[in-house]
């Protein structure tokens, strides 16, 4: 199963999550992006998470965004059709049409979002029963997939910016909103469990003003944050794992780095997170190609241009909140440096002003009724 979503048509940004399901009996496994799941989670559901690949590709020169949900073997059909169609000469203003009479390919189990950004000239068009619009403080998005039910009811708003790096155009702001969006569904999965078989990672794609490219490097950092009985922060953690997203044509790479515990230190303007830590790389095929990425070794942790970061907010062993920190721009400015050196030791530097953010969280009047067991 699957979700996809296009934000802001205009300068379109794409995210595709990359499982495959099948009605087939399920087993333990691992995702790509290090989630580990268990049969008994999918005991009720027809469809068990099975294999994994891309779902989106970029075509015609970096001028064509396309993404598909459903049938994985009719994704692949409409896609093919549309770079050869594309090769024959299709123009911009003939892709609605064009993409209209797929509708019958498609039928009710596929949806199929094509963007086409040429100079002046959009196109964002959808194809299928499952196309729903979001309105988004920022921006529109389109999506479908059995994960459109979470996306409704959990869509990720950016609130205030002062801790990103440099001025940032509309469009930017709109891609950090978008892959936070895929931060907060690796959160679920570690915390919650995999549940409508889809997720397992995701890839984003985005409009730099000349033509489409993909997210390359985004680092997804985990936090605990502990309260006292007052509700007063007294106490972080990184989570055991850290999941550095990788995207080196035509494969999509997770680096799964897991830490060993470690006691943090405060020096001098930072709050430092030092251990041992082995990372594992696991690879995704592309959408139109059927070659297999092979055994590559992980990159060693460094400091990316963005930085997802979730908060679990804990009391008494429960759930009070769960709140989101990003950061994006240039890894020199950054206020989160990630570093290894060759004997296998991390460390996670977290400059204290976001540190001080993480702590001044607001906590709902009865933040103790609403507590959940974690």
């Amino acid at each position: 199963m699957t979700l996809i979503a296009v934000f802001n048509p205009q300068s379109p940004i794409g995210i595709a999550d990359v499982m495959l399901s099948a009605k087939v009996p399920p087993t333990d496994g691992t995702m790509p992006n290090g989630t580990q799941f268990k049969s008994q989670e999918f005991k009720a559901n027809a469809w068990v998470p099975y294999r994994y690949s891309q779902k989106m590709s970029i075509l015609n020169d970096g001028k064509v965004l396309a993404l598909g949900a459903g049938d994985f073997s009719k994704i692949k059909m409409v896609i093919s059709d549309l770079v050869a169609a594309l090769g024959r000469g299709l123009k911009i203003e003939e892709l609605s049409s064009w993409l209209n009479r797929k509708a019958a390919l498609c039928g009710k189990d596929t949806s199929v979002i094509v963007s086409w950004v040429d100079g002046t000239r959009y196109e964002t068009i959808a194809v299928g029963n499952d196309i729903h619009a979001l309105d988004l403080p920022a921006t529109k998005a389109w999506h479908s997939g059995s994960g459109g039910a979470w996306f409704r009811q959990l869509p990720v708003t950016i609130g205030k910016k002062h801790f990103q790096i440099g001025e940032f155009h509309e469009n930017e702001y709109v891609r950090m909103q978008a892959i936070a969006q895929t931060g907060f569904h690796l959160f679920n999965e570690r915390t919650i469990g995999t549940r409508e078989a889809f997720g397992g990672g995701f890839q984003t794609a985005y409009h730099d003003g000349n033509c489409f490219r993909m997210c390359e490097d985004v680092t997804f950092l985990l936090w605990k944050m502990v309260h006292s009985d007052d509700g007063i922060p007294v106490m972080l953690d990184l989570y055991p794992q850290i999941v550095v997203q990788r995207y080196r044509a035509p494969f999509l790479y997770f680096d799964v780095a897991s830490l060993a515990p470690s006691d943090p230190l405060i020096g001098g303007s930072s709050y430092i997170f030092r251990g041992s830590t082995s990372i594992v790389r696991a690879g995704v095929p592309p959408l139109l190609r059927d070659s297999r990425p092979a055994v590559a070794t992980p990159e060693p942790l460094a400091t990316t241009p963005f930085i997802d970061n979730h908060i679990l907010h804990l009391w008494n062993k429960k759930i009070i909140d769960i709140s989101g920190h990003q950061l994006m721009g240039d890894v020199n400015l950054s206020d989160i440096k990630l570093a290894q050196g060759e004997d296998d030791r991390y460390e996670v530097e977290l400059g204290l002003r976001v540190y001080d953010a993480f702590r001044s969280r607001k906590l709902s009047t009865n933040w103790k009724e609403r507590a959940v067991d974690l």
